[in-house]
């Protein structure tokens, strides 16, 4: 980094929500799941997750690897504290599948500025795996 350049500001791990640019406005935390194949290399298709959070709000979206692409984010809204349980939607407007694929992952979003937010479970529910050939390749 050369002395004419400066940082962006982000977030970290322990107190991103109190973080300010040099505007004062708050920084949203943002943070990506790598795509993880949940164990096994099958085919998956999920029915939903479920979030437990301590305090604040979080937005989750999600994402599949379906082989010979990569599904658009798809939002599933806000998560508050508590347990919540919320399913994956199954089809898109054009009827592309929105819940199966080999691997997942998740976009998560700190919606509250000026609060440690604490986001302690993301689980993933109703995990079902089958073989499936994508161009003539198991």
């Amino acid at each position: 980094m050369d002395s004419e350049s400066t940082r962006t500001p982000r977030g970290g791990d322990v107190f991103p929500n109190l973080i300010s640019d040099d505007a004062g406005s708050a920084i949203s935390t943002v943070f990506e799941v790598p795509f993880t194949n949940l164990g096994t290399e099958d085919w998956k298709t999920i029915e939903g997750i479920t979030t437990i959070i301590e305090q604040g709000d979080y937005h989750i979206s999600y994402r599949f690897d379906q082989g010979t692409r990569q599904t658009d984010w798809v939002s599933l809204g806000n998560f508050s504290a508590g347990t919540i349980y919320k399913d994956l939607k199954i089809k898109s407007n054009e009827g592309r599948s929105l819940n199966e694929g080999y691997r997942i992952s998740f976009r998560i979003t700190g919606n509250v500025a000026n609060i440690q937010t604490i986001l302690n479970t993301l689980t993933v529910k109703g995990i079902e795996t089958s073989k499936r050939t994508i161009h003539g390749n198991p």
